[in-house]
């Protein structure tokens, strides 16, 4: 989805990936490897948004640039990101790394995951991404926003990778109220004098997992502006079902 790294390394060359996940497993404890208690956490009829996905459906319901308010927009390249960054202490791992789809303990339970980031820095805004993922087991489709919950207890820690050990804060906001489930946390790290927003979305309904996320030295969450993006989404998702 939004590379983690995207503070550490990004930080300081131009912010380049928000948080796009990524890479190695580690040895905590983390919410990937546990047993889902559920296929259908929901219960009921499922929704046509909520449906399993394909590669296709997915991608076909990602915003275009020309949806994107004001002007200045461009298309950023896919991340390469491989690597997954140290987390002290080690419980606070999740907030960095399992918020994220791209988290190696995921792979095997995705069915479908595509993305798309724009950039815009005349508006403050770094870089805007926006994800859909489906899991092919719906009760892993909260897997994420499991790890988000983590936040509560984990306010500040440090992240480490390619030797260089930034130091993070983290905060829970208000969600947009999109979707069966929501969460939304923003994380801060400083290097060289700049600081740099994280402000990640994400929302379930049954299946998939919608997300979207902000990286700028802006600290105002946009998420209201970009609202109707999101909303396209579900919306997109219901018309192809």
């Amino acid at each position: 989805m939004f590379t983690r790294t995207s503070l550490l390394i990004a930080a300081a060359v131009a912010l380049s990936a928000a948080l796009a996940g990524c890479g190695s497993e580690n040895d905590s404890a983390d919410t990937a490897d546990k047993p889902a208690t559920s296929a259908s956490p929901t219960g009921g009829a499922e929704k046509p948004e909520g449906r399993l996905l394909t590669a296709a459906d997915a991608k076909a319901a990602l915003p275009a640039i020309s949806e994107l308010p004001g002007s200045g927009w461009t298309t950023a390249p896919a991340s390469t990101e491989t690597t997954e960054p140290k987390v002290t202490p080690e419980k606070c791992s999740p907030v960095m790394n399992e918020i994220s789809t791209d988290y190696t303990g995921y792979k095997s339970k995705l069915a479908a995951r595509e993305n798309i980031t724009f950039t815009n820095e005349a508006a403050g805004q770094t870089e805007l991404l926006f994800e859909v993922a489906s899991w092919t087991n719906e009760a892993d489709s909260q897997l994420p926003l499991t790890a988000a919950q983590l936040v509560e207890n984990c306010k500040t820690f440090s992240a480490t990778e390619e030797g260089l050990t930034l130091e993070f804060t983290a905060e829970t906001l208000t969600p947009l109220q999109i979707g069966e489930q929501q969460a939304a946390v923003r994380l801060a790290a400083e290097f060289q004098g700049t600081k740099i927003y994280l402000t990640v979305f994400e929302a379930r309904i049954g299946h998939n997992l919608i997300s979207m996320v902000q990286t700028s030295p802006d600290p105002t969450d946009k998420s209201n502006e970009y609202k109707p993006l999101v909303e396209s989404i579900v919306t997109d998702l219901q018309k192809t079902a």
